[in-house]
């Protein structure tokens, strides 16, 4: 007889779908957004619901425009969800094509599963997001309830879990369809959407990437390996102008300057100021794109013998400066370094040059060492990437 062996892998779907079961649900089903005739161009919905299918076998998804309140209505291709046709019957997909809806909180015994669906809006509160359940949403969750027929809480907890995997299953199902179809690649078998974003790289671009194995040359590169940054230079802030944000219009109007100093937002012996939010998305896609080694790794000081031209006594400033972005070969530089006093002021808002760096305690101020006195109860051991304007030495 042939041994028979059955290996089971279990995969976290989130190391591939990289946000929350609703967000996911919904982004299948394609009802984020939709064309509103008031406002005339494609808009985010709010307060959303399936309709139950009509008799020619149309699903609509109905909502408000999130600018003006519109009835946006918009049919979907339920079909996506396979699995989800084959557990529930067609006139049931309109109470199962979003996440379910749970009392968290509410539920902190076991005797709860004997009970009935609460249906005080207080005992769906969620201290976690410091909200309530919307009447909308706790219509949804009596609806379901009373269409699968729960006899009490814990039916519709199991409805709730069942759901929750069904729905799971169809997102990855259709995630592995995707990446299959474009990269002829199944994100069952890697651990990650990384590494299976790095193999499709190579796999479309063909490239061969040549290992590291000089230890040398590996420390060197692990050390120019430095993450996100860990510091805020600039730590609170208020500005001072006329301009409100209102939240019921979620709009934002230029105020009287009576209106404004009432509110408190403008003082007219301060400067005119204002606070600009920046946000870079997608850095590390943006790397990525740009002219990355490959391969051919020359290490001077193992070589130096070896090395005919350019030597590392080439490298004036000029000839740094003249390098070309977009060159056939780079360089990686070990160098020391410091900024300049007179232009500390320019970078005083956002050092450049960020390095992993152990704060001492000269480098806190009064109200971080009292908040290490009070709280945290010793100072910090472990390094994090932090811009200073400190002298550099040996930096990658």
């Amino acid at each position: 007889m042939v041994p028979i062996t059955v290996e089971f892998k279990f995969i976290d779907t989130l190391n591939f779908v990289g946000t929350s079961l609703d967000k996911a649900v919904k982004n299948l089903a394609e009802v984020n957004n939709c064309y509103c005739s008031s406002c005339k161009k494609v808009q985010a919905m709010k307060e959303g619901n399936f309709l139950p299918m009509n008799s020619a076998g149309v699903l609509i998804y109905q909502a408000k425009c999130k600018i003006c309140d519109t009835i946006l209505k918009k049919s979907i291709k339920y079909k996506k969800f396979k699995n989800i046709m084959r557990e529930f019957k067609a006139d049931e997909l309109h109470l199962v094509l979003q996440k379910g809806i749970y009392p968290y909180e509410w539920v902190d015994c076991y005797k709860k599963f004997s009970q009935q669906l609460p249906e005080n809006k207080d005992d769906w509160y969620s201290t976690l997001n410091d909200s309530n359940i919307s009447n909308n949403a706790l219509g949804f969750a009596k609806k379901v309830y009373k269409h699968f027929g729960c006899k009490n809480f814990g039916e519709y907890h199991d409805l709730y879990l069942k759901l929750d995997a069904i729905l799971t299953k169809d997102i990855f199902d259709n995630f592995r369809k995707t990446c299959y179809n474009i990269y002829t690649l199944d994100p069952v078998y890697f651990i990650s959407a990384p590494q299976l974003s790095d193999m499709a790289s190579l796999k479309l671009t063909r490239q061969n990437l040549e290992l590291l194995t000089d230890q040398e040359t590996y420390e060197i590169y692990e050390k120019g390996i430095r993450g996100g940054n860990s510091v805020i230079p600039h730590r609170h802030a208020l500005a001072n102008n006329c301009y409100f944000y209102d939240e019921k219009s979620m709009k934002t109007v230029k105020l009287s300057k009576e209106d404004a100093v009432k509110k408190g937002i403008w003082n007219s012996k301060k400067h005119l100021s204002y606070i600009l939010y920046l946000d870079a998305n997608n850095l590390y896609g943006w790397a990525l794109s740009k002219p990355l080694p490959v391969g051919e790794f020359f290490n001077y000081n193992n070589e130096k013998n070896n090395v005919t031209e350019p030597k590392p006594s080439d490298f004036t400033k000029e000839t740094i400066l003249n390098l070309e972005d977009n060159g056939d070969y780079g360089y990686t530089f070990i160098v020391d370094l410091e900024i300049p006093s007179e232009l500390h002021k320019k970078f005083q808002d956002y050092p450049m040059l960020p390095e992993h760096y152990i704060p001492k305690e000269a480098d806190l101020s009064d109200y971080q060492k009292k908040l290490i006195a009070d709280e945290i109860g010793n100072k910090p051991k472990n390094g994090k990437l932090i811009s200073t304007l400190y002298p550099k030495k040996d930096y990658i």
